[in-house]
């Protein structure tokens, strides 16, 4: 449904809504901004303490294996300074997940939120493409997709968007 908005709270911190009443951390398919097709999922919400603050929203339920060589590939639009402190997560049926799993992006940088902020390769106001290889969760099977947002120190408003989101195995 165009518009809608959830929050569906894998896990939260000191965030808090970014307006208009919400009590935590936000997500949703909307059409302001794509990066390809017509909507993007959009993330917001408001860091309330500098003593560490985080929130992991489920984006999707599903059911895909992981072998070696498999790739995570997503576009983030951070729009404020805060918003570069998002990744994508993924919660495998044995209960690993990426941000644990010690894996990087094409930068070298840990697949965690908290890591992708310091990595500086994010730039706000504009798509970003951030590429994940997979192989140290090789043999797990994924289970939901989640959108984390996790800043040990610092306060503020953060907002975003998430596009095209994709995993790919290596042909055999």
């Amino acid at each position: 449904m165009p518009g809608s908005r959830w929050t569906s709270s894998q896990g939260a911190l000191n965030v808090g809504g970014f307006c208009c009443g919400r009590t935590g951390m936000e997500s949703g398919r909307r059409a302001e901004i794509a990066h390809g097709g017509t909507y993007a999922l959009m993330y917001s919400g408001n860091d309330l303490s500098a003593a560490g603050s985080y929130s992991y929203n489920r984006l999707y339920n599903v059911h895909l294996a992981l072998t070696a060589g498999t790739t995570l590939t997503y576009w983030i639009y951070p729009q404020y300074a805060g918003g570069g402190y998002v990744a994508l997560d993924l919660f495998l049926t044995d209960g690993r997940s990426l941000r644990d799993s010690g894996a990087v992006d094409q930068h070298g940088v840990r697949a965690h939120p908290q890591y992708q902020g310091q990595g500086g390769h994010l730039v706000a106001n504009q798509w970003n493409q951030v590429t994940v290889n997979l192989t140290p969760l090789a043999g797990g099977t994924v289970d939901q997709i989640r959108i984390g947002y996790d800043q040990p120190a610092n306060t503020g408003l953060f907002r975003g968007y998430v596009d095209d989101i994709a995993i790919v195995r290596p042909a055999v």
